[in-house]
């Protein structure tokens, strides 16, 4: 018989992944470096919560005894509605009501969390059809679009006709800011427009297909381009309408430098790919939604911390890391909200990220937001609490949490009123039992990675 034993050299077991040096901080009232009780590593799909029951209570060097759990245990996710998200293999898909997304859009695995949107057009996709009128061009539905579906995407083919080429829809708009968005693709020409018009004022952007940037906007428009899957761009035109029955123009355009569509004499084989329109109030194009004949309104995501992991940031000192990218909103937005209207962290129009609400953590800090990590820290014995963006010197202010913290959330409050939800992508949350050191707030205060 031969006996074959294998151990860790130095007689230590292998550490667990919330043992690794990024995980450790020093208390601020000092003692040894300790470790998280709660860790929530969404694009890493790694969650782990502390064993311990006693969690208001027990000492913080006995909370940092984890165990792994499934994502269920630590954080709900629950939506009324289906909703749309990028897959692993970068294809479209629609994940059913209440199961949460986790999209690839930024080329790694987030959880794409937002407050609910209307698509305003009544068919999205079906540009043959008679919802779409057409001037000086045909629409063929027989390409493969960004889901993968045969003939989900149309052609859109100019004529030979002189004049302006393009397609077109109606709906109504409030006054306010809209965006228009969709996919399209480059078949065999370059310049693409799309147009929003209030009865007033025309907004424009003009698209460079082959080098994927904006070639030309009109005065009030603002135009973004983003590359998808299968050589797809998603293109978008933002701008403040007047309350009109809003016309929606999609064409070819010769050049990409009119500020309108051009009038032109095709050969009669220019064309592109186009799928998936979509208006809806806002400054930025949330993830799509399919209609088929009336508009079609996307129910709110709600991510609720389980009652662990709540019970961690009520006791008498703690510190919370948060990670995400391209947060967006259209008021005082939660990337971190609590019971009723109260934030944790939030972000309002003018740039400033504050912690509950009265610090401001942040000024500055623009939408969409760049790849971000807020560390934050509390010691209500103090008072103190402090905040730190993206490694930013912290701040600091000697005072009480206005939130009782019943419930938490990520990514809006309990209220749910719709200027107050983060639309975007969200990588991590960890939660530590103690107030950490400045210096520590400081180091744990940047991107995931």
């Amino acid at each position: 018989m031969i006996g074959i034993s294998l151990a860790v050299p130095g007689g230590r077991s292998a550490s667990s992944f919330w043992q690794t040096p990024f995980y450790l901080a020093s208390p601020a009232g000092g003692g040894a470096d300790n470790g998280p009780a709660a860790l929530l590593d969404l694009s890493k799909e790694r969650y782990a919560l502390t064993v311990a029951t006693e969690i208001a209570t027990a000492p913080a060097a006995l909370l940092n005894t984890l165990e792994t759990k499934p994502l269920s245990s630590l954080l709900s996710i629950t939506r009324p509605g289906a909703a749309t998200y990028v897959d692993a293999d970068g294809l479209l898909k629609t994940a059913p009501a209440d199961h949460p997304r986790f999209d690839y859009t930024n080329g790694r695995r987030q959880l794409l969390l937002e407050g609910p949107a209307t698509n305003l057009l009544p068919a999205s996709s079906d540009f043959a059809g008679a919802g779409w009128g057409k001037g000086r061009v045909s629409t063929i539905a027989d390409q493969v679009g960004p889901d993968g579906i045969a003939n989900s995407a149309c052609r859109l083919v100019a004529t030979t006709a002189t004049g302006a080429h393009y397609t077109t829809a109606s709906t109504p708009v409030s006054a306010g800011v809209h965006s228009l968005s969709l996919f399209v693709k480059h078949r065999n020409h370059r310049w693409f427009f799309a147009r929003i018009f209030d009865g007033a004022s025309s907004f424009f952007v003009c698209f460079d297909l082959q080098n994927g940037v904006v070639s030309r906007a009109s005065a009030g428009a603002t135009g973004t381009i983003e590359l998808q899957a299968s050589g797809f761009y998603r293109v978008s035109v933002s701008a403040n309408t007047l309350a009109a029955s809003g016309t929606i123009w999609l064409g070819l355009n010769q050049t990409g430098t009119a500020s309108s569509a051009e009038s032109w004499t095709p050969t009669g084989v220019e064309e592109v790919v186009i799928f998936g329109a979509q208006l809806e109030s806002g400054p930025r194009p949330t993830s799509y939604i399919a209609t088929a004949g009336s508009a079609v309104t996307r129910p709110a995501d709600k991510a609720q911390l389980a009652a662990p992991v709540v019970a961690l940031l009520r006791r008498s000192a703690a510190s919370v890391l948060l990670q995400g990218q391209n947060l967006s909103g259209v008021g005082t937005m939660r990337l971190m909200g609590a019971e009723d209207y109260f934030p944790i962290i939030s972000l309002n129009q003018t740039g400033d990220l504050r912690f509950d609400p009265s610090m401001i953590i942040k000024s500055g800090v623009t939408q969409p937001t760049s790849s971000f990590g807020v560390a934050i820290s509390i010691d209500r014995t103090g008072p103190i609490r402090s905040g730190s963006y993206n490694a930013s010197p912290p701040q600091s202010l000697a005072t009480q949490l206005n939130a009782t913290l019943t419930k938490a959330y990520i990514g809006r409050d309990e209220t749910a009123s719709p200027d107050r939800f983060a639309n975007g992508w969200y990588d991590q949350l960890v939660i530590w039992p103690f107030r950490m050191t400045d210096a520590d707030l400081q180091t744990k205060a940047v991107p995931h990675a």
